[in-house]
């Protein structure tokens, strides 16, 4: 690749007109971008309440079926029960009519385990109980946080809409000079803005020199190429950061001023 080509690629027509246009597109997006970051945090806010409310809701969710399972193991525990007792008050009804000490002592030895059986369950019940007392509490919290959390998130949504439309009409307006601008550029242009444009932090593809420096990156430009920006003939884009520099002489004044 030449070193013409790698300080800059000349302008096909209207070279001056298309930096001009460049330098205005650049204007009238980077005017979007301020409105845009006067919402500040709120959209990302808005969406970490979002993201936190649905994880909150399937801990809720979580915990009630573990109590559902919890209920369910009760139920089937007293039922078991409910049979024990049965058995247990047949096996007592054939120990009066036992024929010897052997069915006599089988019959016992049945009782004492069925016993021991019911003993367990009730244990089981009585944890369940106390598991699904503790589960209830944090259920109970996890349901007030989803309805504090669902009040904040509303009031903040609201807030971000409202500010959205005070500003709808002027994003509207700047939106429609960028297309008008991008619609008087040559294609590969347009591209290469939006491509520039994408690539760096701030969004500015197209910057001013300023007191011989770039204006994106701040890195000091050779005189040659200096003269090269400042006559504007041709598009001359960063050797470091990739922006578009052009020459504005309304900056070049005021910084003039300012040293003064």
């Amino acid at each position: 690749m030449s070193e013409s080509h790698e300080q800059g690629q000349r302008v096909d027509a209207a070279p001056e007109k298309n930096l001009e246009i460049l330098y205005r597109l650049q204007g009238a997006n980077s005017e979007i971008d301020r409105r845009v970051a006067m919402l500040g945090d709120l959209p990302r806010e808005v969406e970490d309440l979002e993201d936190e409310i649905e994880g909150l809701r399937t801990r809720a969710k979580k915990l009630q079926a573990e109590m559902d399972e919890r209920t369910a193991g009760v139920t089937t525990k007293r039922h078991e029960i409910r049979d024990f007792e049965a058995k247990i008050k047949k096996y007592k009804e054939q120990l009066e009519s036992a024929s010897n000490d052997r069915e006599y002592e089988s019959l016992n030895k049945e009782i004492e385990y069925l016993s021991l059986e019911i003993d367990f369950r009730n244990k089981k019940i009585k944890d369940a109980k106390a598991r699904n007392e503790i589960t209830s509490n944090e259920l109970q919290t996890t349901q007030m946080n989803i309805e504090a959390k669902q009040v904040e998130l509303e009031a903040k949504k609201a807030e971000l809409e409202d500010m959205k439309a005070s500003m709808a009409k002027d994003m509207e307006m700047l939106q429609a000079k960028v297309d008008e601008l991008k619609a008087q550029l040559p294609l590969r242009l347009q591209q290469g803005y939006d491509r520039i444009r994408k690539s760096t932090r701030d969004g500015r593809a197209v910057v001013a020199i300023r007191r011989g420096a770039c204006g994106g990156c701040w890195n000091r430009i050779p005189p040659q190429k200096q003269l090269d920006i400042r006559l504007n003939k041709k598009l001359i884009v960063c050797e470091y950061c990739g922006r578009i520099i052009i020459y504005d002489p309304e900056v070049d004044e005021a910084e003039l001023q300012s040293v003064k």
